[in-house]
């Protein structure tokens, strides 16, 4: 990304995502098999409105809809935790890497005979990791989003037009296939004593993936806001903070597959990226958090 002049073309974004994906597998008891994961990545990244076409989304509809017709490619505001600025001659004059902060837990449940107990339900495996990822990164990119089934009020995004929040995390090149450390700790079921008992292997931070898209597919719903609210936002001269909560989800029919994603999004307009604020601190032990 290159300097621009405009007092409030930067901003800062605390990124706050939580995911929770289920799968269930095919049962004729009341609890059927399933793996579970909740995951949460915060972060803080550096960004860049293209100011001159919010300006026409917001004074032109009929523009909308020309992008929407496009797929919906076009941002108005593309961000990383990995940003840096290149002067006219592309060469980098400030570059401000944020590192992740990760929490994920993992657990499966299924049936297990217990002789003459008979089968029970229980917990086969437990993961747990949290810490800091400095090995990965990640890109948000928001883009006009109306959806083919824009009537249907269960996708919730067809009264109005909506811009769709793209979240993608990636891996540094020189960190590529290199082990992502963390602090936790793995459970899994030892059919010998029939428990849970410590295993020897090690936790990952590894996020790596998409996380939401811009894309309309059926079963999915991106985290989304209204255009006119964000419009407002970015083209207000005094700058400030803003804070949106948004929600999404998918579902994968036919292999019982849910995932449901919470993000929260609170901008801050800044001089220039080297306004940037420091990280949070690290983030308390999983079994503190409350995800939803």
């Amino acid at each position: 990304m290159r300097a621009k002049p405009n007092l409030f073309e930067f901003y800062e974004v605390r990124v706050n995502i939580k995911i929770h994906t289920v799968k269930t597998y095919p049962s004729d008891r009341t609890s059927a098999p399933k793996w579970e994961e909740f995951m949460q990545i915060t972060g803080t990244l550096v960004g860049e409105v293209v100011r001159g076409r919010v300006e026409k989304l917001d004074s032109d509809p009929e523009y909308f809809m020309d992008l929407i017709r496009t797929g919906g490619q076009v941002p108005v505001f593309i961000a990383t935790s990995d940003y840096e600025v290149k002067d006219d001659n592309f060469n980098v004059v400030f570059r401000k890497r944020c590192p992740l902060q990760v929490n994920i837990e993992r657990t499966e449940w299924e049936y297990k005979d217990f002789g003459r107990d008979g089968k029970k339900y229980v917990k086969i495996f437990d993961y747990r990791a949290s810490g800091i990822n400095d090995k990965q990164t990640i890109l948000m990119g928001i883009h006009p989003y109306w959806p083919e089934e824009r009537d249907d009020p269960k996708d919730g995004t067809g009264l109005s037009p909506h811009y769709a929040v793209a979240l993608n995390v990636e891996t540094y090149t020189e960190h590529f296939a290199k082990p992502v450390p963390g602090n936790g700790r793995i459970l899994k079921w030892d059919d010998y004593a029939m428990r849970l008992e410590p295993s020897s292997d090690k936790v990952s931070l590894n996020v790596m993936g998409r996380k939401s898209s811009r894309e309309y597919r059926q079963g999915t719903k991106p985290p989304a806001i209204v255009v006119h609210e964000l419009n407002k936002y970015f083209l207000n001269p005094s700058g400030g903070t803003e804070v949106y909560n948004l929600t999404g989800w998918s579902r994968e029919e036919g292999n019982g597959r849910t995932t449901g994603i919470n993000v929260r999004l609170e901008f801050r307009s800044i001089a220039d990226a080297n306004a940037t604020s420091t990280i949070d601190p690290p983030p308390p032990p999983l079994e503190d958090w409350d995800y939803y």
